[in-house]
């Protein structure tokens, strides 16, 4: 039988390891919410909602970012040594020139909070520093059942 949708086969192919990175980074994005809704607004001295969007647009640019960290690094693997090395600074050009046009975005439209997009793409340091636990809890669970 031939497949209709070549959108599962295609989410397939990316390894259980980004998976396990872009949940870190949710979990990430999510403890910083928490952690803005928590506190009083005495205390946190920017606007809830705004600072709440922010994060999440940084956490869906930390998560195509990780995806496409792992997309050069597949390329960059298939290539000979000078080949390499001229892809992945290329595409990590690309990916941090993408982010700042993102933070860029933010500080133009005055919506999402700035300082919260900026930590929403750097959930992807937590996030990488998460992942072996967030395997490990996957590992877990498949036991399991």
């Amino acid at each position: 039988m031939k497949e209709t949708s070549s959108a599962p086969k295609r989410f397939s192919m990316i390894p259980s390891y980004v998976w396990e990175l872009v949940s870190g980074i949710w979990i990430t994005i999510f403890v910083m919410l928490l952690v803005c809704f928590v506190f009083p607004k005495s205390i946190v001295a920017f606007d809830k909602p705004d600072f709440a969007l922010g994060l999440l647009l940084g956490g869906i640019a930390a998560s195509l970012g990780a995806y496409h960290l792992w997309y050069t690094l597949n390329i960059a693997l298939c290539l000979g040594e000078g080949g390499a090395v001229k892809k992945l600074a290329i595409h990590n050009t690309v990916r941090y020139l993408c982010f700042a046009a993102i933070i860029a975005f933010a500080g133009l439209c005055g919506r999402p909070n700035v300082i919260a997009v900026f930590l929403g793409i750097f959930a992807l340091k937590p996030g990488a520093y998460l992942q072996p636990l967030v395997h490990r809890l996957v590992v877990r669970l498949a036991d399991r059942s």
